[in-house]
């Protein structure tokens, strides 16, 4: 369904209370006006387009409440597990109630606790921005600290962000997070190891983004879900097509992707873990032989015994920030059969 490219505070601010009240059953209703009450929602991000709007709802974990136009009609969904387009949720309820009366203030006079200040999260709803605006005396905002898995062209980094800003220093962060935010800057650490620490044992305490050059995901750290990595062949023609793929229950995931060791379902909205690293060796041997052959004045044979290479430059970076993303490759069918291929193996 097409969703249009404007309209969303319009159609947000032409919302009647009592239309949002009876847009889930009653329980919801209660649980998402209190949320509401409590300041439970506490950023807001656009993407590129400013076509979707997502607020970040903090529940027993952090969920992203969307807000769409789609023919006319406004869309809310929620990543809860307790979301249907027919029930709604109570995550929901509080991003409506929060937007509502942050576009028109009149609209419900109830004070609230909020940890992140109106005027912040005006500005992020308005100018789609997460740094704040400076204000005539404002009141102090409490760390809303996120953590941020940046991939740039294919090479992956951290940042750690209070209130949209980068922190270089400890001042303030959580033991927790001042560890991963060390590892990020002493060479000395591993960065893919830090990350793994910390989610395995905060995965849920902080609102994580994926960014990359299709825009900043919210998504939820995932250990249940188990993914797989694999490298595939396919025979077209005269040519041999050798693609890197991310599997889940044996279907592929086409926007699925590596980061540090880990995989990101852009689709499902989940960080998870890696089954096996060594599914995408073949692909790597394959890549770096095909590619210093190409380089060589000499061309040397194609089919010198490929686990006596040196793993591709971006798997020997030891700080667990190497490329994640894998073109597909296309290798003349001869020179792929004469290939004499020794896979390295775990043990090994």
């Amino acid at each position: 369904m097409a969703i249009e490219s404007s309209g969303v505070l319009a159609h947000l601010k032409a919302l009647s209370p009592n239309h949002i009240y009876f847009l889930a059953s009653k329980a919801y209703v209660l649980r998402g006006y209190d949320y509401y009450a409590q300041g439970r929602l506490e950023s807001y991000s656009w993407n590129h387009s400013r076509t979707i709007l997502a607020a970040s709802v903090r529940g027993s974990k952090y969920y992203a409440v969307t807000f769409s136009v789609e023919k006319g009609q406004l869309v809310y969904s929620c990543r809860c597990p307790s979301w249907t387009a027919s029930t709604q949720c109570k995550h929901v309820i509080c991003a409506l109630l929060t937007t509502v009366n942050l576009l028109v203030p009149d609209a419900f006079r109830v004070a609230t606790t909020r940890k992140t200040s109106q005027e912040e999260l005006s500005q992020q709803l308005l100018q789609g921005s997460a740094a704040s605006q400076s204000v005539a005396n404002p009141a102090p905002a409490l760390p809303r600290f996120e953590v941020n898995l940046i991939d740039r062209q294919g090479q992956g980094f951290i940042a750690i962000t209070n209130h949209g800003n980068v922190c270089q220093t400890f001042l303030g962060m959580p033991t927790e997070l001042a560890i991963l935010l060390r590892a990020t800057q002493d060479p000395a650490w591993s960065v893919q190891d830090a990350l793994r620490d910390f989610l395995k044992h905060h995965g849920q305490a902080f609102p994580i983004y994926f960014e990359n050059t299709q825009g900043r995901t919210l998504v939820e750290w995932a250990p249940s879900m188990t993914y797989t990595i694999k490298t595939e062949l396919d025979v077209r023609g005269e040519k041999v097509i050798v693609a890197a793929r991310s599997f889940r229950f044996g279907v592929a995931q086409e926007h699925a992707q590596l980061f540090m060791g880990m995989v990101v379902d852009l689709d499902a909205y989940k960080l998870a873990p890696l089954d096996n690293d060594l599914g995408w060796t073949l692909y790597d041997l394959l890549s770096e032989n095909y590619h210093e052959r190409d380089d060589m004045p000499s061309r040397r044979p194609f089919n010198r015994g490929l686990g006596k290479l040196k793993p591709p430059s971006w798997q020997r970076q030891e700080r667990g920030i190497g490329k994640d993303t894998r073109p597909i490759l296309s290798i003349p069918l001869h020179e792929f059969a004469s290939l004499q291929i020794d896979l390295p193996t775990k043990e090994s």
